[in-house]
């Protein structure tokens, strides 16, 4: 949520902020996560949608289902672009979000992203596609409209990133 933070206000833009999950963590891995009742995340996202104007929604770890069902709620009411950043694993591996979370992911978040940003890893853990261009090319068939697999959690020196753009691919 830092990054996420730090990067609004390099673009000279005030991030609004509605937590999901609390961690226990340092800087090698998640040892403990403490979801947020829904009904606290959504009088989170009230607030801050009545606080000011929401220009774009992005999206990253999320703890259950109904949090997805939420939030995609407001994704129908603001219709503003969606950036689905689908955090299922910390750095250091631990699991974030098990199966049905990932299952609302693709159901209910996908299909209304503009733009989804797994990394490899992920991209093969929603898609079960081994290659992480079939990867991309799965994740847009279910709606998204550009799907950028990053590599940067690959092995090698070289980081690839596949960019799934409306039927196009690009590396």
């Amino acid at each position: 949520m830092q990054a996420d933070i730090e990067a609004c206000l390099s673009l000279d833009t005030h991030a609004l902020v509605a937590v999901t999950m609390l961690t226990v963590q340092d800087t090698s891995n998640v040892s403990a996560i403490y979801p947020i009742d829904v009904e606290v995340m959504n009088a989170q996202i009230e607030a801050v949608c009545n606080d000011g104007a929401v220009a774009a929604i992005k999206l990253g770890v999320i703890a259950s289902p109904a949090q997805v069902d939420c939030i995609a709620d407001w994704i129908d009411r603001l219709q503003v672009p969606v950036v689905l950043d689908p955090v299922l694993r910390a750095g250091g591996g631990a699991t974030l979000a098990g199966q049905p979370v990932a299952q609302a992911l693709l159901d209910k978040l996908m299909p209304r992203a503009t733009v989804a940003t797994p990394n490899a890893d992920e991209a093969r853990l929603l898609t079960t596609c081994g290659d992480p261009i079939d990867a991309a090319r799965a994740l847009g068939a279910l709606g998204c409209r550009g799907v950028l697999v990053t590599g940067g959690d690959e092995a090698g020196e070289v980081v690839v990133n596949h960019w799934w753009y409306q039927d196009s691919l690009q590396q």
